[in-house]
């Protein structure tokens, strides 16, 4: 369960590496190799104010400093982001 508070820790998640924006962030990440196509990176996300405020590699130090926040350790679970149909109906009427 997420904590209550809108900052917070996700720690241990694993992302798909081609989801990773920065490719330095893919690189240093540990990751896993599910099939011969599939990776996934070792990551940790703070969440400041309901949006991801940072992705850094599992076990890396910068997140000592936010040891006063909740943390959630995701064992190694799947993050992916929101799905959304993103779609129009054009040419449409409401007559």
């Amino acid at each position: 369960m997420l904590p209550a508070t809108s900052n917070y820790l996700l720690k241990n998640g694993r992302v798909p590496e081609s989801l990773l924006e920065m490719k330095s962030i893919a690189n240093s990440a540990s990751t896993i190799t599910t099939t011969a196509d599939r990776n996934f990176c070792l990551v940790d996300l703070e969440i400041a104010n309901g949006a991801i405020a940072q992705i850094i590699p599992t076990g890396t130090e910068s997140l000592s400093q936010l040891a006063d926040i909740p943390m959630v350790d995701l064992q190694g679970g799947l993050i992916f982001p929101c799905f959304v149909d993103m779609h129009a109906h054009l040419g449409s009427t409401t007559e």
